[in-house]
This record gives C-alpha cells, sequence and structure tokens, in this order.
C-alpha cells in the first residue's frame, strides 16, 4: 500500500518545506559503509525533487571525520551550497555501527574520544538529534541520556545494555525508532528504511515514498508492470510496428518464421518492417528471433536434462544440426560444452529410481 503525505497540499511552496542538514560521523571502528548507503538514499531524494522541479531543496549533508582527538569536517564529501546549512535547519549526527572484537571491548569505545561526550551534549542543546545505528547507542549511554528510554536493541547486546543502563528497556519489538532526541536503528540493514523514514518525519514524506518505490522491491508492482507492459499501456513504442512484432515473436517462438506473417502482425510492410527492427534493436526481426531462442536453449540446457534434440525443438527449430552450429555463433560452444560447464542440475544417472528391479525414468528424463 502506498501512503502520502496528506498534510502537504500541492500548492504548497518548496520554501515551506522543512529544512534539513545530516552531519555523517565517520569513526576509525565505523561501519563507513551504513553512511555511504544513507548517502545514496539522500542523494536519490535530491535528485528526485530536482525532477519535481524543486526551486530550493533544503535538504543538505556533510561528513565529519573523527579521531582521537578532535571531529573535523571533511570540505570535499558535502552537499552543502555556497550559502552554507539552511537558517533553521533540523540538524541530525549520524553515528554508525562500530567494528568491536566483542561486547566488553564495545564498552571502552567512548573512552577512545574525550572530546566526543562534550560534543554530543552541545550538540543536542543546540536542537540537534542523534541518529544512531545497531552497537553505536553505547555513546550516548556512556554518558547516562539513556534513562527512561526505550529501545529494540539487537539480541547481542541486550546483556551488556541491560547490565550498565538498568534504567533503559532494550527489549522493545520495532527495529526502528524515532523518539527524539535519540533515533535509532538496531541492525545496519535496516539503514535503507530507517533514512527514509528520517526523511519523512523531518522533510517531505512524498519524496521519501517515490524512493521507498525505487529502492525496495514490490511483487505486486512486479506483475503489475508486465501485464501493462503486455497490454501496451506502457512505453514509447507500445503502439509501433516494432513492438507488436516483438510481442507475436515472444509468442510464437516455436512457429516456423514468416517475414509476411510479422509485417502483417505488425500493419506494416516487409520492407519498413526490417528498417525499423534495424534502427531500434540493431538486428532483423529473424535474427532476434534466433537469439530468443538461443536465450531459451541455454535455460534448458543448464535446468534440464532433455536432449539437445529436444530442446532444439522446444526452440522452434526442427533440425538439429543447424541448432548446434547457431548456438556456437552465438555462444562460442556447443550445446553439449555448455551444459557440461553451466548446468545447474545433477547428472542424468541421479533422475533413476530404483523400484523393486524396475528402473523408473525422473521427470524430464530422455533419450541418450
Amino acid at each position: 500500500m502506498i501512503t502520502v503525505n496528506t498534510a502537504i497540499s500541492a500548492q504548497e511552496s518548496v520554501a515551506d518545506l522543512p529544512a534539513l542538514h545530516l552531519d555523517l560521523l565517520q569513526l576509525p571502528q565505523g561501519m563507513t559503509g551504513t553512511l555511504y548507503q544513507m548517502l545514496d538514499v539522500l542523494q536519490m531524494a535530491r535528485r528526485i525533487a530536482q525532477i519535481q522541479q524543486k526551486k530550493s531543496l533544503n535538504l543538505s549533508w556533510q561528513w565529519l571525520s573523527g579521531s582521537a582527538s578532535a571531529v573535523t569536517t571533511i570540505a570535499t564529501s558535502s552537499s552543502l551550497p555556497p550559502e552554507g546549512i539552511a537558517a533553521g535547519a533540523l540538524r541530525v549526527l549520524v553515528i554508525p555501527g562500530l567494528f568491536v572484537a566483542n561486547a566488553v571491548d564495545l564498552w571502552t569505545v567512548p573512552t577512545l574520544y574525550p572530546w566526543i561526550e562534550a560534543y554530543l551534549n552541545d550538540y543536542l542543546q543546540r536542537g540537534g538529534r542523534l541518529a544512531l545505528c545497531f552497537n553505536s547507542l553505547v555513546f550516548p549511554a556512556a554518558m547516562g541520556r539513556l534513562n527512561g528510554q526505550e529501545f529494540c536493541v539487537h539480541w547481542a547486546l541486550q546483556a551488556g545494555f541491560r547490565q550498565r543502563v538498568p534504567e533503559a528497556v532494550f527489549s522493545a519489538s520495532e527495529p526502528v525508532s524515532l523518539n527524539a532526541p535519540f533515533y535509532y536503528c538496531a541492525v545496519s540493514a535496516d539503514i535503507i528504511d530507517f533514512s527514509l523514514r528520517l526523511l519523512s518525519l523531518h522533510w517531505n514524506a512524498d519524496i521519501a515514498t517515490a524512493c521507498r518505490q525505487l529502492l525496495f522491491f514490490n511483487s505486486n508492482r512486479q506483475q503489475h508492470i508486465g501485464g501493462m507492459l503486455e497490454a501496451q499501456w506502457l512505453g514509447r513504442t507500445a503502439d509501433s510496428p516494432v513492438y507488436r512484432a516483438m510481442v507475436y515473436i515472444h509468442d510464437h517462438m516455436q512457429d516456423t518464421y514468416s517475414l509476411k506473417k510479422l509485417a502483417e502482425v505488425a500493419r506494416s510492410s516487409e520492407r519498413t518492417l526490417l528498417r525499423h527492427f534495424q534502427q531500434v534493436l540493431n538486428k532483423s526481426p529473424l535474427e532476434y528471433l534466433q537469439q530468443l531462442r538461443i536465450e531459451r536453449a541455454c535455460i534448458m540446457l543448464e535446468i534440464t536434462i532433455d536432449t539437445v534434440q529436444t530442446i532444439a525443438t522446444a526452440c522452434g527449430i526442427a533440425d538439429v544440426n543447424f541448432f548446434r552450429r547457431l548456438f556456437v555463433r552465438h555462444v562460442g560452444m556447443s550445446p553439449a560444452e555448455y551444459r557440461k560447464r553451466l548446468t545447474l542440475r545433477s547428472g542424468r544417472s541421479r533422475w533413476r529410481l530404483e523400484h523393486e528391479g524396475n528402473s523408473v525414468k525422473g521427470a524430464g528424463d530422455g533419450q541418450g
């Protein structure tokens, strides 16, 4: 189900949208890949906003590098406009999970950065928020800032957190929580969902929804798009002779090739159809058909134990010798060699069942 932000009207200007700035903190022990995944989401959100012709994006970020002595800004890794962070922007400091040898060592990490407690306290006092992932929750925990808070901490970390911060609850059911001032993602694998929720909460829910549609697999949409394409509802060439011919070739791959029949289906002359195919696909209809037949043959060679003759027939080629030559021309090896190197099934002998002395062939078992 698609959820949109009904609180933002179609007439509302971009300038009315809240400004959001994220500081991405890179530490020596940090899981930097988590930050890069969040960066991918932020960049996609900006691109969608640009596609929608937003005049002012009001979304920015910059990379921070933390060492044992201080935190510095990495100027070359920033999306800041010349005028800097937008006035009144909500600032969120993102701290990724940490690589540590064990749960005990985790609690020594805050001591490696003498500056970090004062830095985080100042960040929070200025109205900023902390976005924490996996075990980086250790920083506010070591500061005594989690009392009375509730989080879904990863099972591997719960014993340590419960022991050291008994005033907090670490067994919440939701892996992502957005309770200010601490936003938390229990596992790094959920960082994309975490990032989208942040954008939806503090920037633009509609753009966050658009990003989600692009970044997450949706089985319903996969099914719908197939039907829409087949119904010729989508695509710039949906009603073109080439498209009609392609659909017919797909549906009649086993039939004998006839350019005359294909031109009739495409509602075009033979000469025009050949010219259009060459312009669009850089190949003739027959070459396109042969490519599809070889692709089907490859699949059958990989996952079935059918003979080469059976596969050739299934691909619409009666002459097995011609099929072998065509296969070599497209793939660079014979069907037998292809099956030997790339099969996804066990050998033919594994598909014979012995029952009371009678040999019973398994499904798909053919001759020779």
